[in-house]
């Protein structure tokens, strides 16, 4: 007696279209910013507010130290500059010209990995400890929320550079890359957002 394997002929499985799996990470990711979004406004206006507040100089008492501003827009100007060239490598040609993007790509990780070495210097040089008072725990805060995007861009954007120099990304919908673009922008505006409320923070200082 001998058994038979058994061989299921029914109709195949339907699989998902390029476009179909590009929605979905685009739907994917774009609930992602939202959800990191509503992070880093919260924690921007709740910074403003108790600094326009500054309840008898509890939040940052007279004669505290403050961040230095050069810091983080040095660190926002390389992101913004890590996210023009990864975008220029895309450019607007179909399929997506691998030479020109993984020399492009390498370009924007590289100064994305100098952001990250900025933003730990950084952190590393403030004038005051993370505990001094709520301001220096705000800025912590700030600065750590940009080492987070810095590290998960960083990780999805060397993927990136890699997969198309290895022939994993081709055809005419690169939609893995353009996903990764979307995101990279929302950490560039993200970053930009922290600096401006140190700014604008350390504009009330004495007032």
């Amino acid at each position: 007696m001998t058994t038979q394997p058994v061989v299921h002929t029914g109709p195949a499985e339907e699989h998902a279209s390029a476009d179909e799996l590009g929605n979905r990470w685009f739907t994917g990711v774009i609930l992602l910013i939202v959800a990191d979004a509503s992070f880093v406004v919260a924690l921007s206006f709740a910074f403003l507010y108790l600094r326009v507040l500054n309840t008898e100089g509890a939040f940052h008492p007279a004669k505290s130290a403050t961040a230095s501003l050069w810091w983080s827009w040095i660190i926002t100007a390389c992101m913004v500059g890590s996210y023009a060239a990864y975008r220029s490598g895309l450019a607007q040609t179909t399929p997506v010209d691998r030479s020109r993007f993984v020399s492009r790509g390498t370009v924007g990780v590289a100064l994305l990995a100098l952001a990250l070495v900025l933003n730990i210097v950084q952190m590393a040089t403030f004038p005051f400890s993370v505990n001094d008072n709520a301001y220096s725990s705000a800025v912590f805060v700030i600065a750590a929320g940009n080492v987070f995007h810095l590290l998960l861009t960083l990780f999805v954007g060397v993927g990136a550079v890699n997969r198309v120099r290895n022939g994993l990304v081709d055809g005419a919908q690169p939609w893995s890359l353009r996903v990764i673009g979307i995101w990279w922008l929302w950490v560039c505006v993200a970053a930009a957002i922290g600096a401006l409320t140190i700014t604008v923070a350390n504009g009330t200082v004495g007032k």
